[in-house]
């Protein structure tokens, strides 16, 4: 009877202890898979913000390389107006001249008409066939063909007049010559109250 009470309680013993390590097993099992669980998480949280981080930081590139664009754009911008040309105007009650000065894109004499026709100095319709820079007998010259349309058979002699200043002026002090030689489609201008002949120029007045 003794012997079998002290097997009945080894063997409850044994039952404990198992069904102990059992449970602290289970226990072990369990603190592992939510650790696992929980460094998973953070992991997540991590790429999803480096993800995010990424992105901002793409999105602050492109927007960056957007405002550098348009820096750059603005600096050309500013830069094609760095060149200034001279053209006169002139009054035709008080014959007087007036200088004046433009910003352009380059200094030419398709600006300096340009810049004449929108100030009613010559009409629409003007071009520059051919203009250069010369040196005749020594002396620096400008020698320029225009169009038909130079003349204007609708002028009086004293604002044509005024008008051959006032484009012999413009040209002179822009390209700092000191004559310049003016033909109408290769020939030697002429309109009826005024006419150049070979050998004579147009020199600042």
């Amino acid at each position: 009877m003794k012997i079998n009470k002290k097997i009945k309680i080894i063997l409850l013993s044994t039952t404990l202890v198992l069904g102990s390590m059992f449970l602290t097993a289970c226990k072990n099992g369990q603190d592992q898979t939510d650790n696992k669980d929980q460094k998973s998480g953070t992991e997540d949280t991590i790429d999803t913000g480096s993800q995010a981080t990424k992105k901002e930081d793409k999105n602050n590139q492109a927007d960056k390389n957007k405002t550098d664009k348009g820096k750059d754009e603005d600096k050309g911008n500013k830069n094609t107006k760095q060149a200034k040309i001279i053209y006169y105007t002139f009054d035709i009650n008080t014959e007087k001249l007036t200088e004046n000065t433009k910003e352009v894109d380059e200094v030419s004499v398709g600006n300096i008409v340009k810049a004449m026709i929108e100030n009613n100095m010559l009409q629409k319709g003007v071009e520059v066939n051919s203009a250069k820079v010369t040196e005749i007998d020594g002396v620096r010259t400008l020698v320029v063909d225009m169009n038909d349309k130079f003349i204007n058979f609708n002028q009086g002699s004293t604002a044509e007049s005024l008008t051959l200043r006032c484009f012999a002026n413009s040209l002179v002090k822009t390209f700092k010559v000191e004559q310049v030689k003016l033909t109408v489609d290769g020939q030697n201008y002429s309109s009826g109250h005024i006419a150049l002949k070979d050998g004579e120029y147009l020199k600042y007045q």
